[in-house]
């Protein structure tokens, strides 16, 4: 274990919890506790593909909460939020239900992306693309809008100049619809 110079040398209990790092691994060689100076224990959980599902710091813990991170298939996080569990409150107990869990990432359901939905959306930025593709006229458009138009801008920026506008509209329909 690491210690600071303010430690002295000295390895006592109480330098320990005040000054010293501390890390606990699994039997699989993962960080699952570790401790930090001036700061408690802090908890992490990791599913079957051993990335970190569930954190918790000392805050968290006084309200039974974990932060938890959703993955896509190509374990790349999707989501986070806090997940309450009164029930089971140690970290063992936590790994293991995840250790029985069978399910490995989220699927993100598109409804029906069929050639009639292409072409509404194509149709839609078709007639307004002009709006789209330059700065918005009306400064107070909604932020998904706005939101929506940075992409689209970011987008093109990578391509400089688009020759097709019929495919950029299908590429772009694509990767944001």
């Amino acid at each position: 274990m690491p210690y600071p110079p303010k430690a002295e040398g000295s390895i006592s209990a109480s330098n320990l919890k005040e000054l010293g790092y501390q890390y606990r691994y699994d039997a699989k060689n993962r960080l699952v506790e570790k401790k930090l100076p001036g700061k408690e224990w802090e908890y992490i959980v990791y599913d079957k593909l051993d990335r970190p599902i569930l954190t918790q710091d000392a805050n968290l813990r006084a309200s039974n909460k974990w932060l938890f991170t959703k993955y896509d298939a190509f374990s790349r996080p999707i989501y986070t939020g806090e997940y309450v569990n009164a029930l089971e409150t140690s970290r063992t107990a936590i790994q293991t239900k995840a250790d029985g869990s069978t399910a490995l990432f989220e699927n993100r359901q598109v409804a029906n992306r069929s050639i009639k939905s292409f072409s509404t959306i194509s149709r839609t930025i078709m007639n307004h693309y002009q709006t789209i593709l330059n700065d918005f006229d009306n400064k107070s458009t909604n932020a998904s809008a706005e939101s929506f138009n940075a992409k689209i801008k970011a987008f093109r920026s990578r391509f400089r100049g688009v020759r097709n506008i019929e495919f950029f509209l299908f590429r772009l329909t694509n990767i944001y619809a």
